[in-house]
């Protein structure tokens, strides 16, 4: 397995990466989600990582930049989503080792902060925690709170304060929440 930067002629495998993972439900709504941050300008400086089997895209990530408001610091911050492994590769580390490898060229890069919205028991292996501990609030009042989850990127990154988590214009609609 190879895990790269996507590139622009990638969207089209990308798409279906996120369609296939999600189902006939949500996948369609998944999928335009992940093309419409890529190509939102709000949304940068944004990673997208794929892995590829055999040199055909099998996962996909993408960890977008957000802004926090009502804090007087300017923290670099991240949101990972979407996040997407064809069902066919599930289970055999590949979402895993996109979400690694994101978090090692985000700590590189200097981002302090990464959230998600996720399945806690899967998100809490990498370390991230409940938001809320650290006052961190959603773009939106969530039923599922306890998946609004932080992650400090570095040892005093969780002690730079609170906010509200401004997302990129593609990822702030309701109905992603």
């Amino acid at each position: 397995m190879k895990i790269r930067e996507s590139a622009l002629d990638d969207y089209d495998s990308i798409r279906e990466v996120h369609k296939n993972a999600f189902g006939d439900s949500e996948g369609p709504v998944i999928s335009q989600l992940a093309c419409d941050i890529l190509e939102d300008d709000t949304a940068k400086p944004l990673l997208s990582l794929v892995a590829e089997i055999d040199n055909n895209i099998v996962g996909h990530v993408i960890f977008s930049a957000v802004k926090l408001e009502d804090t007087s610091e300017d923290i670099p911050a991240y949101i990972l989503a979407p996040l997407a492994v064809a069902q066919e590769h599930q289970c055999k580390g590949i979402g895993k080792s996109l979400v690694n490898k994101g978090l090692e060229d985000l700590k590189q890069s200097g981002a302090e902060l990464l959230f998600v919205y996720g399945d806690p028991n899967y998100y809490s292996q990498y370390g991230f925690e409940q938001a809320k501990l650290y006052d961190f609030k959603s773009p939106y009042e969530l039923d599922y709170h306890e998946a609004w989850m932080v992650l400090g990127l570095n040892q005093e990154s969780l002690k730079t304060g609170a906010g509200i988590v401004k997302c990129a214009l593609s990822l702030s609609s309701e109905e992603h929440w």
